[in-house]
């Protein structure tokens, strides 16, 4: 199964330029936990609840004057729609994230696909076989996983 098929869309985010408190009172009107920061077109970050807690409350910062650039998680990590899930799965693990932005062509954001919406889609043998094959691929390089997946995308 691919990931177009199972992502959320459309998808919600704020600009470089929105503060905190937008991107709070966006989340908490969506009931996201999540919001890709998009500029011209392109997503540059991602906020999390721990990027609010940690980088903003944390750090004592004004929410009605800080942007979330400078709070965001980054580089945006995106996939194209047409990987599988199980691919999905290996390079979520690889980076620590619980979700993946799905982009297309010209790096539009199209959906999000989170841990979630993939758990019950694959199975255990179908996992085991994808990280096999992603073994086998990997080359003595600094990061071998992410040199190996043609179309991705590190913001």
């Amino acid at each position: 199964m691919k990931l177009n098929e199972v992502m959320s869309c459309p998808v919600v985010s704020v600009s470089g330029g929105a503060t905190i408190r937008h991107a709070v009172s966006v989340m908490d009107r969506c009931g996201y936990g999540f919001l890709p920061v998009i500029e011209q077109g392109r997503a540059i970050g991602v906020v999390t609840g721990r990027d609010l807690a940690a980088r903003s409350a944390g750090r004592g910062l004004c929410v009605d004057s800080t942007v979330v650039t400078v709070i965001m998680s980054q580089p945006a990590i995106t996939l194209s729609g047409e990987y599988q899930l199980e691919d999905a799965l290996v390079l979520m693990r690889q980076q620590n994230i619980r979700r993946l932005l799905i982009a297309e062509n010209d790096l539009h954001v199209t959906g999000v696909v989170s841990l979630s919406d993939i758990a019950g889609h694959v199975t255990a043998d179908s996992i085991a076989k994808t990280v096999r094959r992603h073994a086998e691929q990997v080359h003595p390089v600094a990061n071998p996983f992410i040199r190996s997946v043609p179309g991705l995308y590190l913001g």
